[in-house]
């Protein structure tokens, strides 16, 4: 009978909750890998995945978009009424958005600023599951298949005494199908 111990993954690839998630999307890609544990200090808070990322950022409004300008927009005499004075056209804008954290006008200057990439502004405690699906590495890798089907899970983390071990993916699941015939 094959067991979790026999399959799992022991070099544990993890996340920790104040990662942006930006980094959290290049480690995850750069390790190709679809998801990991959150760990904070030497506890497991959580597991964060890339399909837990495209979740938070499809329901999230991109930056605005650009539109094309349209001569019809300004009225005959704008510049002129702008250009009087010492103070530019977007301090109207400046106090309207005083309380908007950033300064309005370096916002405007720049369109890398967390503003405009979600991915930056937020971090992996946000959008990480904080229920765990534990098993003991002396699962049976048939048992642990029909868990994370039930769960709906893609991973599994393996614990012993509250320890992180391992974890096993639906991939480790097939490859211990292939290798060893798991059929009953």
């Amino acid at each position: 009978m094959v067991r979790l111990h026999d399959i799992m993954s022991v070099q544990i690839k993890s996340l920790t909750p104040n990662m942006t998630l930006r980094e959290a999307a290049e480690f995850l890609t750069t390790e190709h890998i679809g998801g990991a544990p959150v760990i904070s200090g030497e506890r497991i808070v959580g597991v964060a995945s890339v399909t837990d990322v495209l979740d938070f950022v499809s329901s999230n409004p991109g930056p605005p978009t650009l539109r094309e300008e349209s001569a019809d927009w300004s009225e005959p005499g704008a510049e002129e009424r702008w250009s009087r004075g010492d103070e530019p056209a977007s301090t109207y804008f400046e106090e309207f958005w005083a309380d908007a954290g950033a300064q309005v006008d370096e916002r405007f200057r720049k369109t890398t600023s967390p503003e405009w990439d979600v991915l930056e502004e937020h971090v992996v405690s946000e959008v990480m599951t904080e229920q765990l699906c534990e098993l003991s590495p002396e699962t049976d890798v048939q048992e642990a298949a029909e868990f994370m089907l039930q769960a709906e899970i893609h991973r599994v983390l393996v614990t012993k005494d509250a320890r992180l071990v391992g974890v096993v993916s639906t991939t480790d699941v097939v490859k211990a199908v292939s290798q060893y015939g798991l059929g009953g």
